[in-house]
């Protein structure tokens, strides 16, 4: 089932497959919620979003057209779930969570060990660029920075994040091309060339 594609997945989990259902939750599970984390940047926040996707993707499924890519459905669902959280956050703001911790962090985006000769001086450095990067990517107009996230940390294309964003192709390439402007900018004033 491993080589199956997410599209096959859906039609035999709409079969009746409960296997296939589970297999495509273990695919997207770590791409997904790093995906929901950077953008949520809450933990517990983007692990609810991501059980809240699959459920309606698990109540929905028949729904799915089976022309279109499951990536990009799931990536819609998912999206339009967390920008209502970040709504319902925003409208409460008492009620607003802390960023996550650092350990929380660590658990979600660990992808291996450090190297040995990874020094406390190395790791130091690149947490304060991570940081910077994560600042200035939040930074953006919420439009340019869903763009930015889904084709540099998701790897979507253009195509396939215009349909997760219900946008025009081109529209797609400018917020972008602007995103990336004024990131470069931004990390320019924090690392000017001497």
């Amino acid at each position: 089932m491993g080589e199956a594609s997410d599209e096959s997945l859906v039609a035999d989990f709409i079969g009746g497959s409960e296997q296939a259902f589970e297999h495509l939750v273990r695919r997207y599970e770590v791409t997904l919620l790093n995906f929901l984390f950077r953008y949520l940047r809450d933990a517990q926040e983007a692990e609810e979003v991501f059980q809240e996707a699959f459920i309606r993707v698990y109540t929905k499924a028949g729904r799915f057209d089976p022309g279109k890519k499951f990536k990009t459905w799931l990536y819609t669902i998912a999206l339009n779930l967390a920008r209502t959280s970040l709504k319902r956050r925003r409208a409460a703001p008492l009620l607003a969570r802390v960023d996550a911790t650092g350990a929380e962090r660590d658990k979600i985006v660990l992808e291996g060990e450090a190297p040995e000769d990874y020094s406390p001086e190395r790791r130091l450095e690149t947490s304060e660029i991570g940081e910077l990067v994560k600042d200035a990517v939040k930074s953006l107009p919420e439009r340019q920075q869903e763009v930015f996230m889904l084709f540099q940390y998701q790897g979507l294309n253009y195509a396939e994040i215009a349909a997760v964003l219900d946008r025009p192709l081109g529209t797609i390439k400018s917020q972008m091309h602007y995103a990336v402007l004024a990131l470069r900018e931004k990390l320019k004033e924090a690392y000017p060339r001497t």
